[in-house]
């Protein structure tokens, strides 16, 4: 094997890595709008509106934040199993592309 293909084999676990850390950077903000923002609309609602309509509202609201929430966990869960894939296929193909160069000499 050549050089390049050392070369793929690098840039492919870069390239996984480089888009688990994507997909945790968007479960950390869906988490954020979840907790902080969506949180925080909540709250308000609950301190200036009242009546039944007020509580069917924030009902659905923590509806869609706990939806928000199991997202953020579902891209999180994501970008381990990548991680754990590509470091994975990277231990492999490093392993064959060494046996490979062994041969060569």
């Amino acid at each position: 094997m050549s050089t390049g293909s050392y070369q793929s084999i690098v840039m492919n676990f870069q390239k996984a890595r480089a888009q688990a850390d994507q997909l945790d950077q968007l479960s950390k903000r869906m988490e954020t709008i979840a907790n902080d923002r969506f949180g925080g609309v909540m709250r308000s609602v609950n301190t200036n509106w009242k009546g039944d309509n007020a509580a069917a509202y924030i009902k659905k609201c923590e509806m869609l934040r706990q939806k928000l929430l199991q997202s953020s966990g579902n891209l999180s869960r994501a970008a381990r199993t990548i991680r754990t894939i590509a470091r994975n296929t990277y231990n492999a193909e490093m392993r064959a592309w060494r046996i490979a160069r062994q041969k060569n000499y």
